[in-house]
């Protein structure tokens, strides 16, 4: 509950208070911005992980054939993906859609587009690895945390104490 006591400084407070929206529209996009940062570093470091699925050899070179071919531990079902390619790792981002919604995800413009569907849902020969889902869980309430944070710093900015009563 906001009290406002007769003061000289009152016009500056009325001129502060017009501001109220535009401050809290940045700081709703400020902290999703944040979070989205947040969500994608997240999952690289967990992508990048040591896997403890099965162990397969990377042939690479002129014709896919090398004399000594490379190994990789893919993942298991409960793991975010391994890294073979870096395609899917390089596709992961996120989107502030105005101060409504926090877009995060795989797949832009056509890039591992089919991959990322398959690590989400699975499929006849791999079972569903949902690493976006997966993310997105393990963060629960850290996005509403750093969009409040950063309001609050926004309305501070304007000079305005915020205090519970």
């Amino acid at each position: 509950m906001f009290t406002i006591k007769e003061d000289s400084g009152n016009r500056k407070s009325k001129e502060d208070f017009l501001k109220l929206p535009t401050h809290i529209t940045k700081g709703i996009r400020m902290g999703a911005y944040i979070s989205g940062k947040q969500l994608v570093k997240s999952l690289r470091d967990d992508m990048n992980k040591p896997k403890s699925g099965r162990t397969y050899r990377k042939y690479k070179g002129v014709s896919g054939a090398l004399s000594r071919p490379k190994l990789y531990k893919a993942s298991s079902p409960n793991q975010t993906p391994a890294v073979v390619t870096g395609q899917f790792r390089k596709s992961i981002g996120f989107k502030v859609v105005g101060n409504k919604s926090l877009e995060f995800g795989s797949g832009s413009d056509g890039l591992a587009k089919a991959y990322a569907q398959i690590l989400e849902e699975g499929s006849s020969k791999m079972a569903a690895r949902k690493p976006l889902g997966r993310t997105v869980a393990k963060f629960g309430n850290k996005v509403n945390t750093n969009i409040t944070k950063e309001i609050n710093k926004q309305i501070r900015s304007l000079g305005v104490n915020l205090t519970n009563r």
